[in-house]
């Protein structure tokens, strides 16, 4: 194994670039959803944290199935197996 003591050049518009290129993703998943689970996604970040199902229909009057349709797209980060015993 080799190692140089080169020094590289940094490029300070990378982690520009890098942020710009995550929102419009984000902005395009965003918009492919329709209204309603667009209007739940914002809802749902209110939570800090993962949350039972059974909270979300009960505060947000949401549908199970609608949530289960974030976490499929990958727009919520962890449901667990026992929220989903009633879907």
């Amino acid at each position: 194994m080799t190692t140089s003591n080169a020094t590289q050049e940094v490029n300070r518009d990378e982690p520009v670039k890098h942020l710009r290129f995550l929102q419009e993703s984000l902005g395009f998943t965003l918009n492919k959803l329709d209204n309603n689970l667009k209007e739940l996604l914002y809802k749902l970040a209110l939570f800090n944290s993962s949350f039972p199902i059974s909270a979300a229909t009960a505060i947000f009057g949401a549908k199970k199935v609608d949530i289960s349709n974030l976490y499929e797209r990958t727009l919520l980060l962890e449901l667990n197996q026992m929220m989903f015993m009633d879907v």
